[in-house]
């Protein structure tokens, strides 16, 4: 379900800010400043984010301490960052996809309890 969903939702929302914003960012050479990064962390994690962002894209914590001490990252790096805002959404959607559907069963049931209690 999960894959078919994430195939879907990306289909059926060419035009979404996030898919636009990422098609620029996602571009030849995709450019992060520091403040964008910083942005992206807190938004992911919170405000001790530089050791779960470094785990989460794969790069030692004092490289996180670098492009923010540099101005940014490029690139791969830019890139990796990028990802993981695509993959955190994309995961996110699939939680929230399945709790509809869980919730949708629960009150079609509660429903069909409902009317056999109270048939008027």
């Amino acid at each position: 379900m999960s894959s078919v969903f994430n195939a879907q939702a990306l289909k059926a929302d060419r035009d979404s800010p996030l898919r636009l914003w990422l098609t620029v960012y996602m571009a030849a050479d995709p450019t992060l400043s520091s403040v964008e990064i910083r942005q992206i962390g807190e938004a992911l994690y919170g405000s001790s984010w530089q050791g779960d962002m470094a785990r989460a894209i794969g790069v030692p914590r004092q490289s996180i301490t670098h492009y923010l001490k540099n101005g940014g990252a490029r690139g791969a790096q830019a890139a990796a960052i990028i990802g993981l805002i695509a993959r955190t959404v994309a995961k996110e959607l699939r939680k929230a996809e399945q709790h509809r559907a869980t919730t949708a069963i629960r009150h079609a049931d509660l429903s069909l309890l409902l009317e056999r209690l109270d048939p008027a």
